[in-house]
This record gives structure tokens, sequence and C-alpha cells, in this order.
């Protein structure tokens, strides 16, 4: 029998932009994978790169909240689903949904910025059309990481501020 974390890291989904052909793939809950259809990357500006991208972190999260949530054990499930116990659950939700996270790519070609994981912002700096395919999409990696990296340091530490026991 696998544990939580386990299950979780075994989560691997796809999503595509509809009506272009830009998909990203998601494992080990912190590994993105983006990838173009033959001559695409070559036909977008920054601000469409900028546009595509959200919307593909924005199907990526909830394809990934669906994958979580039938990840976990029917138990645990009937539980999340009646909702937070107490007032410190429903505090530290809504905490949780207003912190902010951010990843970039480490020449800041590319910024990801999200509040909650659920409004999600992609910067691409001016120029970055310069770089080749593959090079643009390591950067995307490379902040995707980081958001999700920093999303769940800045989780761990709310956790630690509601349920820490006092000293």
């Amino acid at each position: 029998m696998s544990t939580l974390a386990e299950r979780l890291d075994g989560i691997s989904l796809r999503v595509s932009v509809p009506g272009i052909e830009i998909s990203a793939e998601l494992c080990r809950r912190d590994e993105v994978k983006l990838a173009f259809g033959t001559g695409v990357y070559h036909k977008l500006s920054e601000a469409d790169l900028e546009r595509h991208l959200t919307n593909l972190a924005r199907l990526l999260y909830v394809n990934w909240v669906r994958a979580y949530q039938a990840a976990l054990t029917e138990e645990f499930r009937s539980s999340l689903l009646a909702g937070p116990s107490s007032q410190r659950d429903r505090d530290f939700l809504a905490a949780r949904g207003k912190l902010v996270s951010v990843g970039r790519s480490a020449d800041d070609t590319v910024i990801v910025a999200s509040r909650g994981m659920q409004a999600v912002r992609v910067r691409v700096a001016p120029g970055a059309r310069a770089l080749l395919e593959y090079e643009f999409v390591d950067r995307v990696r490379e902040a995707t990481a980081a958001l999700i990296r920093d999303h769940i340091t800045r989780v761990a530490e709310l956790k630690k501020q509601f349920y820490a026991e006092p000293t």
C-alpha cells in the first residue's frame, strides 16, 4: 500500500491549450514539461506566450486538484467533503487562498506568480523570443518548479502558524 505522498508523486497529467498546439505535462508534483507543435513557438509574441502559458497553468491546477482528490482514501475524502471542522480550519483555508507564491527562471525571462495557486499570472520578459524553443521551455520549467516549491514552503509555514502546538 502506498502512502499519500507516493500517490501524489505518482500523479501525471497532460493539458493542452484549445485551438493551438501547446501542451504541458505535470509529474511528481513539481516537474512541468512544456511542448509546442511544429513551428508554433516561432509564431507567437511574448504577449501570446504569456496568455497561453497562463491558460496552461490554470488547466494544470484544475486537473491536479481533481487528481489530488482522487488520490485520497475514501475515508479522508469524506472528511474533506464535510468541509473544515473548526474556525481555525476555516481561517487556515482562507489564509491559504490568499497566499502569493512566485517562481522565476534563473535569468528572470519567465516569472510565474499565483494567489492561492488559482489566480495565476505568467510574465515573459521582452526579448524572450530571441531564445531558442528548447531554451524557452527550460525557462518555463525552472519558473514553474520554483513557483510550486515556493507555494509548498508557504503552505508549510502557514500550517505551523495555525496548527503548531504552543510551547
